[in-house]
């Protein structure tokens, strides 16, 4: 500090001056005390403490080393100045799920989930939360004294975000079926995340607006060509390409009388008696079939048919060309031969034999007939379905909208649903998910509200996934949410649809070969496999001797070398060597070594791993989040896992920690927040506080899928919903 002052002086004398310095004092304390008091950066000391200062507004502030307060004060010349800093703590409790993410709070890292902060002053203050794999997270909380605060904070994965922003690039592209695909990633990251919901909601919506236009466009252009089209008449065929004639030709005649006689009983007769012969000239009309005619009228030229009168088709031939018939008295026939083009030679295979059929082909030849007449019809297509959607825009549609509708197919199952017959109207009104039940013996598939949709028809029929579902009709085929059969049965195994490809098999159970199909039925990898899984994360363990993993084109990416192999999950999949397991990461490189009696698949980042006989978790780096000591478990799902302890089940936190006490006979993981549980032999529902909602009541419970849960009473299957409310009264 620095005072200035004017002296004057004289020539010969003392000048004496006098220059007082008016500091004023701050004292300062604290609560607790010891805290170190700064001001711009200078450091003066820790708590009590009075400082000397020039008269001025200072700010102060005081820090425990972790927390600051700041106050300002001032004070005058000579004045003295009290402040009292009085810090509040609270304390602030933190958990994540997935666990041990790194918490940094003012660019300090103090430590991972979970985490308890004791010295958090009350009021508003910002962490932040790190994991690898998952995006860093700004979380800002609250302290109150005396009253811990609990925050938990899910952390999204980055597979998840950059899933979901391909999503809605693809999206905004009209690439429905890409942003599908990246919404299935997003969903098997995040299981039942309802904004990944709601985004596949709007693609489907879009993806249905996209293909319900491409169809209005396609039964508009139908009409147009209907209206144009020339239709053919058979026998007006053969008349214009008739020639006609007079022909005079002699007839020999014989004049015939008769006469009266007397037989031998006298009783009187007559005879013919013929006179001499001569001859008379007759006409005739002649007619002669002139392909000059039939060249010029009608060969080459485009022509409809739809099978009037009595028409119908006679045979389906195995090249897939097909016969139009109609019979004339005993043993005419009128014949159409009907080829197809040769780039689409299956246009007609599905036809069957006595259906009616309306077509459109080139008509190329004739060949006319005392009994038999035929006409030959080349390049047809069946007017009664639609025309195939273009590859361009089917491959940007999931299947159930990109299917078109086939109202004439004789596959083709009528479902009704809320008084309108589904296969005769836009996709987009069918159901987009059915429930399989049996009923005497024979499957078919109800809707949420219970309502029996496709009739029980089926040997068997599996649940639907991507759209589609497996069903058996001697032989295994699929069909759509709309009850419609897509891919006819051929196949003696079939499994699911995952990723867009589903495993089947052909060949009986003494041997056979798995391949993979894509939702039109087609091989994308023929049949080679001794046994083969589903696709997950662009892979699937398929066994050739041993198991091993290969991509979507059938290349084997990681070699057969295992004794099993189990999905991918979270980047890892279960793998069996030399007795134990261990798994594997996508590259094929073994993460943990095998060294466990059992494995389960990676969920919120943990995996049940069983050795010694007891169940404990793991991570992702193969070390025991939870250390061996339970009976049983199940897998996490949104942070909660079913385990057995003592006989008795409940569940565990991310933490370990029980959240519902072990008092179950039987327990599985939730969905949906509902947790299938058993007591006193009897099955019911509890939400993730431990509260049942559903009174135990049942033989069995399955858990929900999309509302719905499939329950067994008295020796019959039925469904109820998340009330509890029975939707779908048992059957047999």
């Amino acid at each position: 500090w620095a005072l200035n002052s004017d002296i004057s002086v004289s020539r010969g004398r003392i000048t004496t001056n006098s220059t007082e310095f008016p500091y004023a004092s701050i004292v300062v304390t604290s609560e607790p005390s010891g805290l170190l008091i700064s001001s711009e950066g200078i450091q003066y000391g820790k708590t009590p403490l009075t400082l000397y200062m020039p008269p001025e507004t200072y700010s102060l502030t005081a820090s425990d080393g972790e927390n600051e307060l700041t106050a300002s004060i001032s004070v005058g010349p000579k004045e003295n100045a009290k402040h009292d800093f009085v810090f509040h703590y609270g304390t602030v409790k933190l958990s994540s799920q997935p666990i041990g993410a790194m918490v940094t709070r003012k660019g300090k890292e103090i430590g991972k989930t979970p985490l308890t902060l004791d010295r958090i002053p009350v009021g508003e203050s910002s962490v932040t939360l790190s994991l690898d794999g998952y995006a860093s997270t700004n979380l800002t909380i609250s302290a109150v004294e005396n009253a811990p605060a609990n925050f938990q904070v899910k952390l999204m994965s980055e597979r998840y975000l950059q899933a979901m922003n391909q999503a809605r690039a693809a999206l905004d592209a009209a690439h429905f079926s890409e942003s599908h695909g990246f919404l299935a990633a997003a969903l098997e990251s995040e299981p039942n995340d309802p904004t990944a919901i709601k985004l596949r909601d709007e693609v489907s919506a879009a993806a249905a607006k996209a293909g319900e236009a491409w169809r209005t466009e396609q039964a508009n252009a139908k009409a147009r060509m209907l209206a144009s089209l020339t239709w053919l008449d058979f026998q007006k065929v053969f008349a214009d390409c008739t020639d006609t004639r007079q022909v005079q030709y002699p007839v020999e005649m014989v004049r015939v009388s008769y006469e009266t006689y007397r037989d031998y009983d006298g009783k009187y007769k007559q005879r013919e008696v013929k006179g001499a012969p001569y001859t008379v000239m007759q006409t005739k009309t002649e007619s002669t079939f002139n392909p000059n005619k039939f060249s010029a009228n009608y060969a080459g030229q485009t022509f409809g048919f739809n099978c009037p009168g009595n028409w119908s088709v006679s045979k389906v031939g195995k090249d897939g060309s097909i016969m139009l018939k109609q019979t004339r008295g005993l043993f005419g026939s009128d014949n159409i031969n009907v080829s197809t083009p040769a780039n689409n030679p299956d246009a007609l295979r599905f036809l069957q034999k006595g259906q009616k059929v309306t077509i459109k082909g080139v008509l190329t030849k004739c060949e006319p007939g005392a009994l038999v007449q035929t006409l030959y019809l080349e390049n047809a297509e069946d007017l009664d379905n639609q025309q195939q959607m273009p590859e361009a825009l089917k491959d940007e549609l999931p299947p159930e909208i990109a299917k078109p509708e086939t109202a004439s197919q004789p596959n083709v199952i009528p479902i009704v649903s809320s008084g309108v017959t589904a296969g005769n109207v836009p996709v987009s009104i069918a159901p987009t998910f059915l429930y399989p039940v049996a009923v005497a013996g024979r499957w078919g598939f109800v809707n949420k509200s219970g309502e029996t949709v496709v009739n029980p028809q089926f040997d068997r029929a599996e649940v639907f996934a991507e759209g589609l579902a497996p069903v058996r009709s001697g032989k295994w085929g699929y069909v759509d949410a709309a009850g419609r059969i897509v891919i006819n049965p051929q196949f003696d195994k079939a499994d699911v649809f995952s990723e867009g490809l589903a495993v089947v098999k052909l060949g009986g159970s003494g041997g056979g070969r798995y391949g993979y199909i894509k939702p039109d039925g087609k091989f994308v990898i023929n049949p080679q496999f001794s046994d083969a899984g589903r696709f997950s994360s662009g892979l699937a363990a398929v066994k050739l001797g041993n198991w091993g993993f290969i991509d979507k084109t059938g290349k084997i990416v990681i070699n057969t070398q295992f004794a099993e192999a189990a999905a991918f999950s979270e980047g890892l999949a279960a793998i069996k060597m030399a007795g134990l397991f261990g798994y594997t990461d996508t590259s094929g490189k073994v993460a943990i070594n095998p060294q466990f009696e059992r494995a389960l698949p990676f969920s919120d980042g943990l995996a049940g791993v069983r050795t010694g006989g007891k169940w404990g978790f793991i991570g992702n780096n193969g070390k025991f989040s939870f250390n061996p000591q339970f009976e049983d478990v199940g897998n996490f799902v949104k942070g909660l896992a079913p385990v057995r302890l003592e006989k008795r089940w409940g569940f565990i936190n991310l933490a370990g920690k029980f959240v519902i006490n072990p008092q179950f006979d039987d327990a599985a993981a939730f969905s949906e927040g509902l947790a299938p549980v058993r007591l006193a032999g009897r099955w019911g529902f509890v939400n993730t506080s431990g509260t049942i909602i559903i009174a135990p009541q049942f033989d069995e419970a399955a858990r929900f899928t999309n509302g719905l849960a499939r329950v067994k009473s008295d020796g019959r299957f039925g469904y109820i919903n998340v009330s509890g409310k029975v939707v779908y009264n048992p059957t047999n």
